[in-house]
């Protein structure tokens, strides 16, 4: 008898020890689904996100022919507009304008003050480890000089120490020609909207030539003829040619689809456009 009470006891014990480690161990589980992240309704946190807020935010820097402001009604056109509106209807919101410098649109962007950079955003190694593009253009860069210049008439010129090369501050197209030509001296300034080079300091006299963005290099002759483009073909060979997108937040591809179906949808719209939005008549637009 005594044999069989130590017996109920032994297993009495063991039961008691199972059940205390069951509960510990119920302790440890996952929480229920209400405590678990929330599944993305699109697969995308920009469309969520875009949804939520009503609205597609984007990222301007005006530089034309890419995307362009006019003065007298304060509109915006050029095909990163377009692009950018055609996007919007997609997703059923409007667009919301948010202007940057060139010197900070990416970080904005990273900082998730817009949800696009819609200009032309040149896809530089740089920029393309921090950011995503969806390509729509390709194209480089030119140089506008004085006709009397004698210091520079070609690339080779841009190689000199003694010439001066004016730049704008923070622009793909600067950090491209900084890159191949580290010989000139640099006038890296800030311009005004909607400029695509820095005119004024070849006017003035305080550089001998001014990077500016081939698409519209030959436009800008036919506004200032005492200008000369350097090379004089560069509309069909630019120098440091690069592929031009507009661009989001890094690891989105739902999101990323999308607006690369939508440029590839309105591909010939685009091109029409570059060729529209390059004109002199656009240029004198943006000087007014």
């Amino acid at each position: 008898m005594t044999r069989l009470k130590s017996r109920s006891r032994q297993w009495l014990n063991v039961f008691v020890l199972m059940l205390i480690v069951a509960t510990v161990f119920a302790g440890c589980a996952p929480a229920k689904n209400e405590e678990a992240e929330p599944v993305s309704e699109s697969g995308s946190e920009t469309i969520d996100g875009i949804k939520e807020y009503g609205a597609l935010r984007i990222g301007v820097a005006v530089a034309l022919p890419w995307m362009g402001i006019n003065p007298a009604d304060g509109k915006y056109f050029g095909p990163a507009m377009d692009i950018s509106n055609w996007l919007g209807e997609e997703l059923g919101v409007p667009v919301e304008i948010m202007v940057a410098d060139w010197g900070v649109i990416v970080a904005g962007l990273q900082a998730n003050k817009y949800d696009l950079i819609a200009t032309g955003l040149f896809e530089t190694p740089e920029r393309k480890e921090v950011i995503d593009f969806a390509t729509w253009h390709r194209a480089g860069g030119c140089y506008i000089a004085m006709k009397d210049n004698d210091k520079v008439n070609t690339l080779e010129d841009l190689r000199n120490p003694d010439v001066k090369l004016a730049v704008i501050l923070g622009a793909g197209l600067t950090a491209a020609v900084q890159e191949k030509y580290p010989e000139p001296q640099y006038i890296e300034e800030q311009v005004s909207g909607g400029a695509s080079t820095n005119l004024m300091a070849i006017l003035a006299g305080r550089a001998d030539a001014s990077a500016i963005d081939s698409a519209v290099g030959p436009a800008h002759l036919e506004v200032y003829p005492e200008l000369k483009l350097i090379p004089e073909d560069c509309l069909e060979n630019p120098d440091v040619a690069m592929d031009i997108g507009v661009a989001f937040r890094k690891n989105d591809p739902v999101f990323a689809a999308m607006v690369e179906g939508v440029i590839a949808k309105h591909k010939a719209e685009i091109e029409e456009g570059l060729e529209t939005y390059s004109s002199s008549e656009y240029l004198n637009i943006a000087r007014q």
